[in-house]
């Protein structure tokens, strides 16, 4: 009944804050320690590293649509020289 009402059941999700992308970076080029991290964004390790990880596969989803989109381009430039040829 209350799950048809739209209830929401289990834990909210926590609210990453915007200077994640920022801080992250700065993790992954060496700069400053996940302890450091943590501190900065006042996250646990642990959802720093599942946000850091999510980010990590959303960014590969985009490599992978521009290089799909890419290749796409290049078959119908192919496609075309050929019919104009």
């Amino acid at each position: 009944m209350a799950k048809l009402r739209g209830v929401k059941f289990g834990r909210p999700p926590t609210v990453i804050p915007k200077n994640f992308d920022d801080v992250a970076d700065k993790y992954e080029n060496n700069d400053i320690t996940s302890e450091t991290a943590c501190q900065l964004l006042k996250l646990s390790r642990g959802t720093f590293f599942r946000s850091l990880q999510k980010r990590k596969l959303e960014k590969r989803g985009r490599d992978k649509l521009i290089n799909r989109h890419a290749e796409q381009s290049t078959k119908f430039q192919q496609i075309n020289e050929r019919r104009h040829s």
